[in-house]
């Protein structure tokens, strides 16, 4: 679970958030008022048809052109692979309707987060990190086996809220272990690479020569780099890696000493 960066609101969603709600709104009022059961099953129809406007393409699209891109935004699986996702309601429609088409209340997720583990979770009752807000990263760590964990150096409050953050939306379930462990062997490849490049370094005298490697290092460093960006599955857990890495670390120092040897900016956080 990472961070995500959201694009500004859809413009149907502009022009019509406040006529839309406020239908909605008369429409679940007049349900609660009705005695009779026929004008009640009409309204409800009613309520149905005016919920699908927050499905509508333009906010779908929105949500995929995120930093994240088509990825669930809370589990990091990839969704366009298996499915078409869920415009999931961060504050639940069914207990706060005003909500419904706020687009600071919509994330895409995956069904199984969605409807499997998070289903009407209550966040304002019981608060869960929300990825659009909040940068999961500061509250999440990881075992030597991929799973996930709440960081030591958290207050109380926030451990509280990291793990039932876990616990609601099934963040440490099998499927993600298992997608965790078959990015380690790929790490370490990498790891291995970068490892073998800077060894070279290290027993090179020729100024040009070295120059060179520092070339391909950063090169190296960049591609690498990139399977930890965020439209990248699992890409928390690559980062936490990364982080983690004595070799990643020996590489950045090595490519900030050398600063003035690369022809571009050099970005070297995660």
């Amino acid at each position: 679970m990472i961070k995500v960066t959201k694009e500004n609101q859809p413009l149907v969603l502009e022009q019509n958030q406040r006529a839309w709600t406020i239908d909605l709104l008369t429409i679940i009022q007049n349900i609660e008022k009705s005695t009779d059961s026929n004008e009640k099953r009409i309204l409800k129809k009613d309520k149905a048809k005016i919920l699908k406007k927050y499905g509508h393409k333009a906010v779908k699209e929105a949500l995929k052109n995120s930093s994240t891109k088509t990825k669930c935004m809370y589990c990091e699986g990839e969704i366009s692979l298996v499915a078409h996702g869920d415009i999931e309601h961060f504050n639940p429609k069914s207990l706060y309707p005003a909500c419904t088409f706020c687009w600071n209340n919509l994330l895409l997720s995956c069904q199984i987060c969605n409807q499997i583990y998070k289903k009407t979770h209550d966040p304002i009752q019981e608060p869960i990190l929300n990825p659009s807000l909040i940068d999961p990263e500061k509250y999440f760590c990881y075992t030597d086996v991929g799973k996930i964990e709440v960081k030591d150096k958290l207050s109380s409050a926030e451990k509280e809220i990291a793990q039932r953050t876990i616990d609601i939306l099934g963040l440490d379930r099998k499927e993600i272990l298992y997608a965790h462990r078959k990015f380690e062997p790929v790490y370490r490849i990498f790891e291995n690479h970068l490892q073998s490049q800077l060894t070279s370094l290290e027993k090179e005298k020729d100024e040009f020569k070295r120059e060179k490697l520092i070339k391909n290092l950063y090169i190296s460093f960049v591609r690498i780099k990139k399977q930890a960006s965020d439209e990248q599955s699992y890409a928390g857990y690559m980062r936490y890696l990364f982080k983690e890495s004595k070799i990643i670390s020996q590489i950045i120092n090595v490519l900030n000493t050398n600063y003035s040897t690369l022809d571009t900016k050099v970005n070297l956080s995660f």
